[in-house]
């Protein structure tokens, strides 16, 4: 996932999928580190995950 589709899921609300942990909701799209984003998952944790892992739904 690239930052551009990154950003209109953050928008739309939609959820995306991380390759080994399943659906997720993107909170943050500028935490502290480059090339990735603010993820909430299922169970409310909120975790820094790269964009490479993620793939739209």
């Amino acid at each position: 996932m690239n930052i551009e589709t990154a950003t209109k899921n953050y928008i739309d609300n939609k959820q995306v999928r991380h390759k080994s942990l399943g659906l997720m909701l993107i909170v943050d799209l500028y935490p502290s580190r480059i090339d990735s984003v603010r993820v909430k998952l299922a169970n409310g944790v909120e975790m820094d995950c790269q964009l490479d892992f993620l793939d739209q739904v």
